[in-house]
């Protein structure tokens, strides 16, 4: 199965997106009661490899590697 969808060839199933989201507590530095919430999915883009496209209103982390580790997880599951 592919992971985009090919307009040529409609007869073949094809993985259209995948979204994961990503939670966790409010950090001490938050003001507002915002939910700390990572989006991540992808979206056709009309050919065999969609785009990855993420959103937040918020999501603190300590260190870079943080955000890789998730970049990592969502990274394992779309290549299932």
């Amino acid at each position: 199965m592919k992971k985009g969808y090919d307009y040529s060839n409609t007869s073949e199933p094809a993985l259209m997106k995948i979204k994961c989201e990503y939670m966790q507590e409010q950090d001490s530095e938050s003001e507002t009661q915002t939910d700390n919430t990572l989006e991540i999915w992808t979206e056709n883009s009309g050919t065999d490899e969609p785009y990855i496209c993420f959103k937040t209103e918020r999501f603190a982390v300590d260190d870079v590697d943080e955000l890789i580790s998730i970049f990592t997880d969502f990274k394992k599951r779309y290549d299932l």
